[in-house]
C-alpha cells in the first residue's frame, strides 16, 4: 500500500502555516497597523499610490473604508513560504510588500494609538519579511458606510475581512 506523502511532486513545497491572531480594528484616517512590537518612529511611506498596503519602518500599513463604527475583522498569519493564492472570486482584493521587522513580532493596532488590539505574534527571527493582504467585504463596508440605515452610534463589526500573511523574504 502507498503512502499519500510518497504521491507528492518533488517540485512541490509544502508551506506551514506557523501561527495567527485576530481583532477587530478602526481605520483611523483611513488606514490600521500591524506593528513590530518595538516599533516606535514607523516613518511615513508614499501614500499617493493607490494601494491596500505600504510598508514602514518595523510596520506594515494597511488601508480600509472602515471607521470607529465600523470595524474590519482581521487575521495576521505568520508561515514558513509563500502561502497559495487565494481564491479572487472570494477575495478580490490583494495586494502586497515587504517589510523590515526589528523583533519579529508583531501586533495588530490602530494607526492613533498604536495600542495593541490583538495578541502578539512572533512571525520568525528579526529581518525581512514578505507581506500579503487579502480583502472580502469592501465594496459592501463602503455601500453600508453610505446607507441611510446604517447606525453610526452603534459600534458594529462590518462585512469587510482581511487576512495578512507573513513569510521570511529570500
Amino acid at each position: 500500500m502507498r503512502h499519500p506523502a510518497w504521491d507528492i511532486p518533488a517540485e512541490v513545497t509544502v508551506v506551514h502555516l506557523l501561527g495567527s491572531v485576530s481583532g477587530t480594528v478602526a481605520a483611523d484616517h483611513g488606514l490600521f497597523l500591524v506593528l513590530d512590537e518595538r516599533a516606535d518612529d514607523i516613518g511615513d511611506p508614499d501614500f499617493s499610490q493607490d494601494r491596500i498596503c505600504w510598508s514602514g519602518r518595523d510596520a506594515l500599513f494597511v488601508a480600509s473604508p472602515s471607521n470607529a463604527t465600523c470595524r474590519a475583522s482581521v487575521t495576521v498569519q505568520a508561515w514558513d513560504g509563500e502561502p497559495a493564492a487565494v481564491d479572487s472570486t472570494l477575495w478580490p482584493d490583494t495586494d502586497s510588500t515587504e517589510v523590515t521587522l526589528r523583533t519579529g513580532t508583531v501586533y495588530l493596532s490602530h494607526l492613533l494609538d498604536m495600542a495593541p488590539v490583538s495578541d502578539l505574534l512572533p512571525v520568525g527571527p528579526r529581518g525581512r519579511y514578505r507581506v500579503r493582504v487579502d480583502v472580502a467585504g469592501r465594496a459592501q463596508t463602503r455601500a453600508l458606510l453610505r446607507s441611510p440605515d446604517f447606525d453610526p452610534v452603534g459600534r458594529t463589526v462590518g462585512p469587510e475581512r482581511i487576512v495578512i500573511g507573513f513569510w521570511p523574504a529570500c
